[in-house]
């Protein structure tokens, strides 16, 4: 059965994005130990180098990014992935949503939330050297403007889907 409301579907659709780009992030780590295996096996020389999957996270340089080595790491990473995934969203319903107003109000309106999401993170960006936070503080920071930014995006699209767009 179909949800009710519009959000619903949005809330949906959200869900499974984030849950596909999990999945394919648990598919490259799980590609990394398999890899790491197989070599190994095919190639004898380099099973003398006895590694474990956490020196494979500490001493490669692509594997940080793919499992972060501290909780506030993984936090950012999964923020900024949702806010990718949000702000990509909310541009689709701008583009799609506002699509019977006319081509100069939808060009309008998806340059104008492109330019206020550069300001965004422009002054983000500069808050934290003008501050100057070190280490975990500028982690935390980032979490936060992360949050905020994806909570204001949703309750955009909510308002959006609710009242102006025509979908």
């Amino acid at each position: 059965m179909l949800p009710g409301s519009r959000f619903g579907i949005y809330w949906a659709k959200l869900l499974t994005m984030l849950v596909l780009t999990f999945f394919l992030q648990a598919v490259q780590v799980v590609g990394v130990f398999l890899n790491y295996y197989l070599t190994s096996f095919f190639i004898p020389e380099f099973a003398q180098y006895h590694i474990t999957p956490w020196s494979l996270v500490t001493n490669s340089m692509a594997m940080p990014l793919l499992v972060p080595q501290y909780a506030v790491q993984f936090l950012l990473i999964l923020s900024m992935g949702i806010a990718l995934i949000v702000t990509v969203f909310q541009l689709a319903i701008l583009v799609v949503g506002v699509e019977k107003k006319g081509y100069v109000r939808k060009v309008t309106s998806v340059v104008l939330y492109i330019l206020v999401a550069v300001v965004t993170f422009t002054l983000i960006m500069r808050t934290q050297f003008v501050v100057h936070l070190i280490g975990n503080e500028a982690l935390v920071f980032l979490i936060g403007c992360m949050l905020i930014w994806i909570v204001l995006n949703m309750l955009l699209s909510d308002y959006l889907l609710n009242h102006k767009v025509s979908v």
